[in-house]
């Protein structure tokens, strides 16, 4: 599921981009490249303040200059006509070969760690289904298809992504059941609402929603309004919510639990 984005708004973009990106780096080619409008605006999660995010994938990667690089990456913020622009440059082949390790992994596979199989090269995994996922919901200059969105492995992605997220949650459950059976319940929800983001992205990835940030998680999961049991979760989750100052620390640590647990079920 990848939210309606405003076409005319990402033309715009993509034009003023290139004007400031060629002023800025005139030395470097952007022919044989993929160049990707993504991130929050196109997952619609922007605000006022949000940068425009380019993803350019280039065999010519070692020929621009960079305060954060690495072998296969470089990052460049620039600033034109008003706009901010944040840019990853990311080597083609590096890309390539990220793609053909996560399309060949064997999801039935039970001996293989979701942490190994998500770590690739330097990355680690948040950092691979942060890349995965700003490919798949990045957008040409020419609105044609993404030309990399049908060579990757959804289901692997989408699975692979909700093991991850259920991961960090089942690793925290001890710290915050063992506040509750101390009772110290502040401590306890402190801990639930840290680990509600993880929770909410392993549901999200489940039901095939792109996201990749904790911060946008709620905000995603209150705008999926086609579909009915994300719909229902969210009507749930802010039940929950507003009965904070209702209902004893403990209840409202209780019913928590349950909803989380729950919704990783589905």
């Amino acid at each position: 599921m990848i939210c309606e984005y405003n076409k005319k708004k990402v033309i715009e973009n993509f034009r003023i981009f290139k004007e400031g990106f060629k002023k800025n780096y005139p030395y470097f080619s952007l022919q044989q490249s993929i160049m990707l409008q993504t991130g929050s605006i196109i997952a619609k999660t922007a605000n006022d303040n949000s940068d425009i995010d380019i993803i350019i994938i280039s065999p010519h990667i070692h020929d621009i200059d960079s305060t954060y690089t690495s072998a296969f990456k470089k990052d460049i913020f620039f600033n034109f006509s008003g706009y901010s622009f944040d840019v990853e440059i990311w080597d083609q082949k590096f890309i390539t070969d990220l793609i053909v390790k996560i399309n060949s992994i064997d999801i039935n596979d039970i001996h293989t760690r979701t942490k190994n199989s998500l770590s690739f090269n330097e990355l680690a995994p948040d950092e691979t289904l942060n890349i995965l996922n700003r490919i798949l919901i990045g957008v040409t200059e020419d609105q044609n298809p993404n030309p990399l969105f049908h060579s990757i492995n959804k289901e692997n992605y989408f699975e692979l992504g909700k093991r991850w997220y259920t991961n960090k949650f089942d690793n925290a459950y001890d710290d915050f059941t063992g506040d509750i059976q101390l009772g110290l319940y502040k401590s306890a929800i402190f801990q639930l609402n840290q680990q509600l983001g993880n929770v909410l992205i392993a549901f999200l990835l489940g039901q095939h929603v792109y996201i990749d940030r904790e911060k946008w998680a709620l905000k995603v999961l209150s705008s999926c309004h086609n579909n009915l049991l994300i719909k229902k979760t969210s009507e749930q989750l802010f039940m929950i919510q507003n009965k904070l100052n209702i209902i004893s620390d403990e209840k409202y640590c209780s019913d928590l639990i349950s909803f989380l647990n729950k919704i990783l079920n589905y």
